[in-house]
């Protein structure tokens, strides 16, 4: 009721109005790493709110590979290297989810799957037990994970802490060069056609005393 000063009013009753919650949103969502390679895991990283205090439970997630939804990576926050190619272009989007509801998607920018540079998975000198008596070679094994063809770009053969220039390119030294006490290391780089790595280089070998070989002499007496 109401009143002038004098008189009051007769009282009258609002109808009822219910306050409807309000929906979670997705304040920032961002993909990680921003250049990403076909080798490194993709990451999404989101921060949500609710106007109502509610607490934020998670979020709704879809991904998308040049613009086709992946059902079967929904809801996941990293997704592994294994499932990306050279050249595809990706992005996701993402639903707050609070008290039951879930809100109004935010999607993030685009990135792109870069190439990955080919890589050593192991590099080292052989034989096990090198000695001036036989060659030196280059023991290596190469990875891609674009399934590149991958050629070795160049070689250095490294002597006593000196390079030796006429072994340049070359996967093994010859056992003239070859000496007891000598330490050798190599260095190599790789391409895979788009680019060339920086060095891989392997453990250091020393060259060691070659066995002495028993000669028996038999003489007629």
């Amino acid at each position: 009721s109401c009143s002038d000063g004098e008189a009051f009013s007769q009282a009258v009753t609002s109808d009822a109005v219910s306050i409807i919650d309000t929906e979670p949103t997705i304040l920032t969502a961002s993909l990680s790493p921003a250049l990403p390679s076909s080798a490194e895991d993709l990451v999404l990283t989101w921060q949500g709110d609710d106007a109502d205090g509610d607490q934020i439970t998670g979020a709704s997630i879809t991904w998308f590979t040049d613009d086709q939804e992946v059902p079967f990576l929904v809801n996941l926050t990293t997704i592994s290297s294994t499932h990306t190619i050279r050249g595809e272009v990706w992005h996701a989007l993402v639903r707050a989810q609070a008290d039951g509801n879930v809100g109004d998607p935010l999607v993030t920018s685009n990135i792109t799957i870069l190439n990955s540079p080919p890589s050593a998975s192991s590099i080292g000198i052989g034989p096990a037990q090198p000695t001036a008596a036989a060659d030196l070679t280059l023991d290596l094994t190469t990875t891609d994970a674009d399934g590149d063809t991958v050629t070795i770009a160049s070689v250095r053969w490294i002597r006593d802490g000196f390079e030796i220039a006429e072994l340049a390119g070359d996967t093994s030294v010859p056992a003239r060069l070859l000496a007891p006490g000598q330490t050798w290391m190599v260095h190599v780089t790789l391409s895979d056609g788009m680019v060339t790595t920086s060095e891989f280089s392997s453990a250091e070998v020393v060259i060691g005393n070659i066995a002495p070989v028993a000669v028996i002499i038999i003489t007629d007496d």
